[in-house]
């Protein structure tokens, strides 16, 4: 495949989300390895559909606030083959379901349905924080789902306590989930604008929200220096290195926004950041 049909191949996978399914399983990766676990195959569909289902529903709420008139071409897509997306959503909500229900450890039941409740809480803000215009923190609630649903089974399944090392390692992923968030919303702040998207740095603005973004970093950096502190395996090591490239990556993301805004560089960049954690697997 040559780098013409490159382009538009990863172009399509942003747009229907697939990038971030990639990324998910990069970071499943991550979390079994670290805990060294094996959840089975069919656990790794249904991570897989339900991150795209998530997202994509996320997508689809955000595509009707403008309906045909949207700016963004994700929320174009989503809205104009919506009927589309719902029917596709329905089935895959029901084969995750079905799949849990009869094939996989019923406490990972439990918590998926958690989970799900607290998805159709979330959405249920971003509909009301849009009409009301107030200002609720999706990227935060985003990095939290994310994260938690990754790694609820590995820590499940390990049935050990968790080491401070993992405790101080997930705590700094929410965080550069989070952040990859707001920072991937500077970028689109202007087009979220006309599109009525409520984003962190639309309710903040630009300004207030890089002062934030400042903040984070010295917040990721704590994070580091415990994770860095807490490894004593050379798998720890190794899984720290990762993170910590993950940081300069999103650190490059933040500082250098008008070499990434062309052809939004920024996009590819911030989702392959969350592709790093496979390596962890691979290499051990």
């Amino acid at each position: 495949m040559n780098n013409i049909s490159l382009k538009p191949f990863f172009r399509t996978m942003q747009l229907l989300s697939i990038d971030v399914v990639i990324g998910a399983l990069s970071m499943g990766l991550f979390a079994v390895k670290l805990f060294q676990v094996s959840p089975g195959f069919l656990w790794w569909v249904v991570l897989a559909l339900s991150v795209w289902v998530i997202y994509t529903v996320d997508h689809l709420i955000d595509s009707f606030s403008m309906k045909n008139e949207a700016i963004i071409v994700r929320h174009q897509l989503h809205y104009q083959y919506r009927y589309l997306f719902i029917v596709l959503i329905s089935i895959l909500i029901a084969t995750i379901l079905f799949i849990v229900w009869f094939f996989l450890d019923r406490r990972i039941f439990v918590g998926g349905i958690a989970l799900g409740f607290g998805a159709l809480i979330y959405f249920g803000m971003i509909t009301l924080g849009r009409e009301k215009k107030l200002c609720f923190q999706k990227e935060f609630f985003i990095s939290l789902f994310y994260i938690a649903g990754i790694w609820f089974t590995p820590v499940l399944l390990s049935g050990k306590e968790i080491s401070p090392f993992n405790y101080s390692i997930i705590a700094l992923f929410i965080v550069l989930v989070w952040t990859e968030g707001i920072i991937i919303a500077v970028y689109e702040y202007s087009k979220d604008i006309k599109d009525n998207h409520i984003s962190f740095v639309t309710f903040f603005g630009r300004k207030r929200s890089n002062y934030f973004l400042i903040f984070q970093f010295v917040l990721i950096s704590v994070l580091l220096i415990a994770t860095y502190s807490f490894a004593d395996t050379r798998l720890q090591v190794l899984a720290f290195t990762i993170s910590f490239f993950m940081v300069v990556g999103l650190l490059a993301l933040f500082i250098f926004q008008k070499i990434f805004a062309h052809h939004e560089l920024y996009k590819t960049l911030g989702e392959l950041i969350f592709w790093l954690p496979g390596i962890l697997w691979i290499i051990t």
